[in-house]
């Protein structure tokens, strides 16, 4: 019973989250079916990460150079590889709060697994540490990767590749600062935790709030609102 509720504490705050921004997407909601593939792919890319993080390692000494390349980059780089495969392909995707909405799937799709193989093997207080901050983290960076990749996947040809290298390089800046204060065993410098979470909360919802506003959708129903 004991490994069940570990499990289910280990699941869940990905799920919240998951459906939270889920319910984010007011104007042109994507298929439930969408979502939870691009959760599964996320689930799915612990494998390339692993095997990419390990490849990494071998050329890799210094612990800030661990936490840039190896831990942030190599999870951020796989997500992104993943999160535009899948814009690329889907039918639905076809507005901004899409790319963050599939870019949060994916990353706590990956964020869910990583969780469960640190929860049931160390426990409740992990779980609990984790529920408040790596996993919304992830969420979080991911909302910022694809705010940009949304912009990026439907804009013209002349900015979409800027957009697109905006989507990974502020993710995986964002991740590798968490990272870095993490790794710091000072107490001043791992106090930092707490207003950088609250300042990474802020960005994500105005993130969120500045891609609902340019939603064709809601221009759609304010005109319709109109007649």
């Amino acid at each position: 019973m004991s490994f069940l509720l570990l499990g289910v504490a280990a699941v869940a705050p990905g799920i919240v989250l998951l459906s939270y921004f889920y319910l984010k997407d007011l104007y042109e909601i994507e298929p439930l079916r969408s979502v939870l593939g691009s959760f599964l792919l996320g689930m799915i890319s612990v494998f390339p990460v692993s095997f990419l993080q390990q490849q990494m390692e071998q050329y890799v000494g210094s612990p800030f150079l661990h936490v840039l390349f190896v831990a942030a980059g190599a999870e951020e780089i796989i997500k992104f590889v993943v999160l535009l495969l899948f814009l690329a392909k889907s039918k639905e995707a076809n507005e901004i709060y899409d790319g963050i909405l599939y870019a949060v799937a994916i990353s706590l799709g990956f964020a869910t697994v990583e969780n469960l193989v640190f929860v049931i093997s160390q426990g409740w207080q992990t779980a609990a540490i984790r529920a408040l901050l790596p996993i919304p983290g992830h969420a979080l960076f991911a909302v910022v990767m694809g705010f940009y990749a949304g912009k990026g996947m439907f804009s013209g040809s002349s900015i979409r590749y800027r957009l697109l290298g905006q989507s990974l390089l502020y993710a995986w800046g964002l991740h590798a600062v968490y990272d870095l204060i993490l790794l710091g065993s000072h107490f001043i410098l791992a106090s930092f935790i707490i207003p950088f979470m609250i300042g990474l909360w802020i960005l994500g919802l105005r993130k969120v709030k500045r891609a609902q506003e340019k939603s064709p959708f809601k221009q759609k129903i304010d005109i319709d609102g109109m007649k």
